[in-house]
């Protein structure tokens, strides 16, 4: 099985990232890749005869776990190190959004803690990660996170009774784990980092991983993010407001240390307003006011750097469409 052999990957990943190759090597290279791919998503054909084996599905998620932590552990100076780390991510994001609700609960836990820990080391990396690594995990984060907040068998201790779903609840994962963990990620690269993830956590990277949820799960995430909306746009707040300061007495500093920190929290600003845009078209507009988003997006517009983004925000506040995000469900919470 293809997914026991990881030398046998990361040359396989070397091999197609490299143009000199000959065309019929990289051919056999990128067969190999897809045999991984389609076994991350299940539509892999088994070899073979007789009924499946659960433990055998367990056993290939769990080789598919291990070789994505081989291949994120790529560094430099190692050859095509950043083509491994980004496939290796996007192998387990197939097999999140793919498989998640199939695997044992052990497995999840295992693929949690692991995803977390990913994110938590790339904060305090002591070298810059490319924005490729740290958006892709950001996503593959989300995508985890929304089938977490929507899995109608949630676990763990404080779990909500059968019956109606209370997105204030205990079992509304974005509030009792998400919004704890990612928001006590250290430094700087954390907060950008978080401001991805739940910039990510509404829709996915193309809207179709939430549009293939049932309706039902669907709802459910929705109702979550409703419940979550305060903390969500008060971060946002508070990352453009101490970053954007940060910035501004960075640039003012004449040493090369002054331009790299501006730099940084001009990276986090943009995060912080691509997250604000988000949720800008269906947040209340109370909050949105309350919170002081709408101030700050009226300062940003001075600086031509931010004046889009900031007017974007402002646009989609204008045009809030709240009620018929929860059209399906008449017991959506009330938009006034």
């Amino acid at each position: 099985m293809v997914v026991e052999g990881h030398e046998q990957v990361r040359l396989a990943v070397e091999v197609v990232s490299d143009p000199l190759q000959h065309p019929e090597v990289r051919l056999r290279a990128q067969n190999v890749i897809d045999e991984v791919k389609s076994i991350a998503s299940g539509s892999a054909e088994r070899e073979g005869e007789g009924p499946l084996d659960p433990s055998y599905e367990t056993k290939q998620a769990e080789q598919l776990l291990s070789l994505c932590a081989s291949l994120i552990a790529s560094q430099a100076p190692a050859k095509a190190y950043l083509e491994k780390k980004l496939f290796g991510i996007s192998v387990l994001q197939q097999l999140v959004t793919q498989q998640w609700t199939d695997l044992p609960e052990p497995l999840r836990q295992r693929t949690t803690l692991y995803i977390v820990e990913c994110c938590r080391s790339l904060c305090v990396s002591p070298e810059a990660p490319s924005y490729a690594v740290k958006s892709k995990l950001a996503v593959l984060f989300a995508d985890m996170a929304r089938y977490m907040s929507t899995d109608p068998k949630p676990s763990g201790a404080g779990q909500a009774p059968a019956g109606e779903f209370d997105p204030k609840g205990p079992g509304n994962a974005i509030k009792t784990y998400v919004l704890p963990e990612i928001t006590t990620w250290p430094g700087a690269r954390g907060v950008e980092m978080a401001c991805l993830v739940l910039r990510w956590l509404p829709e996915g990277t193309t809207g179709t991983v939430v549009e293939a949820l049932p309706a039902k799960r669907k709802r459910t995430l929705l109702k979550v993010l409703h419940a979550a909306l305060p903390e969500i746009i008060s971060f946002a707040y508070q990352a453009l407001d101490k970053y954007y300061a940060a910035l501004r007495q960075a640039e003012g500093q004449d040493n090369g240390g002054g331009q790299a920190q501006a730099e940084e929290c001009k990276h986090i600003v943009e995060a912080a307003l691509s997250l604000a845009l988000a949720y800008a078209e269906w947040a209340p507009m109370a909050l949105m006011h309350q919170s002081g988003i709408v101030n700050a997006c009226g300062i940003l517009m001075r600086d031509k750097r931010f004046r889009e983004a900031a007017c974007d925000v402002l646009r989609q506040q204008s045009a809030c469409k709240l009620k018929p995000v929860f059209a399906e469900d008449g017991g959506a919470p009330n938009a006034k």
